[in-house]
């Protein structure tokens, strides 16, 4: 039977105070089922239970203005995903991404999708640059973000890789997948 994939997507402005009830409820129901690579990244980053990661990274997102993206997999939340602002006075952005081991299963579909959003994002971002760090054991993140166009510069600390792109470099490599201007 074919999966019913579902993504959509919420901006915030700066200093947005909350997000709907729905979205909470997504972070929290991910929370849960989080794949173990992302569980373990999760608590290697913030020290937190993992459960809360997706919460967290919601709530950062919505507070320095962003977009998050949901992936519903027949009608469940399988992934979180996310641009926001680095601080007040930048164009510097973060990217996040958090999931459980569904997308997996749907390779092309679910991946040309993300592409989609991600474009969108960035585009009404208005961000001019995107990083963030990756755990080296996490291989299927790092192909996700290798895929969409982000390059892995550096290693940070032995365990993390340091990935980055600019907007520029992003919108060029997945523009075409985006819809025309009408955003998340």
């Amino acid at each position: 039977m074919k999966p019913d994939i579902h993504i959509f997507c919420e901006y915030f402005p700066v200093f947005a105070d909350r997000a709907s009830w729905g979205l909470n409820g997504y972070a929290m129901e991910l929370g849960a089922r989080l794949c173990p690579a992302d569980a373990r990244e999760a608590e290697l980053a913030t020290g937190r239970p993992a459960e809360y990661a997706p919460h967290s990274c919601l709530l950062d997102t919505v507070r320095s203005g962003g977009a998050v993206a949901v992936c519903l997999i027949n009608g469940k939340p399988e992934m979180m995903w996310g641009v926001r602002r680095k601080g007040l006075l930048t164009r510097e952005g973060e990217v996040w991404a958090l999931r459980s081991s569904e997308p997996e299963k749907y390779g092309l579909r679910f991946a040309r999708e993300s592409r989609r959003q991600l474009a969108d994002m960035v585009r009404l971002s208005g961000l001019t640059t995107f990083d963030n760090v990756v755990h080296v054991q996490n291989k299927a993140a790092i192909r996700w973000i290798e895929w969409l166009g982000f390059h892995i510069d550096r290693k940070v600390g032995k365990d993390w890789l340091h990935f980055q792109a600019t907007a520029e470099q992003l919108l060029a490599r997945n523009g075409k997948e985006a819809r025309n201007g009408r955003g998340c």
